[in-house]
């Protein structure tokens, strides 16, 4: 086993503090020693910040809607779901869904049966978003 330098200088300085005669000398000395070990304990502590996964809340973020997005075909709950998101969607460009709803979102609520053909919506959804912001 190594002795750091670290560790070894407030023994050194006990040490010396034990060998010197003088009452004052060990006082001074071993109030070195305190005031030694006292910024060693400082040096280590930190505050414990918890970890920030951006990365892992995305990626979660996407596997609950893609799930979301396979149950469109059984529950109406998931058709509510996809479509509250394009809605919003829209009103992130400045469009308002509730005036005049845009093709893609009349074509999801009025027939269940197009969450087949989401693909084509999903398009006409970029479509829109491209023509409104370019």
């Amino acid at each position: 086993m190594r002795i750091k330098a670290k560790d070894a200088i407030p023994v050194l300085i006990a040490i010396l503090a034990l060998a010197l005669g003088s009452y004052i000398a060990r006082w001074i000395l071993a109030l070195i020693v305190a005031g030694i070990l006292f910024a060693y304990s400082l040096e280590g502590w930190e505050p414990k910040l918890p970890n920030l996964n951006i990365r892992r809340e995305r990626n979660d973020e996407v596997r609950r809607l893609s799930l979301i997005i396979k149950r469109t075909e059984f529950s109406e709950t998931s058709r509510k779901i996809v479509i509250e998101h394009l809605k919003e969607a829209y009103r992130m460009i400045g469009i308002n869904v509730n005036e005049n709803p845009p093709k893609a979102i009349k074509l999801l609520q009025d027939d269940p049966s197009n969450f087949s053909r989401l693909d084509e919506i999903l398009r006409m959804v970029e479509e829109d978003i491209n023509e409104r912001s370019g």
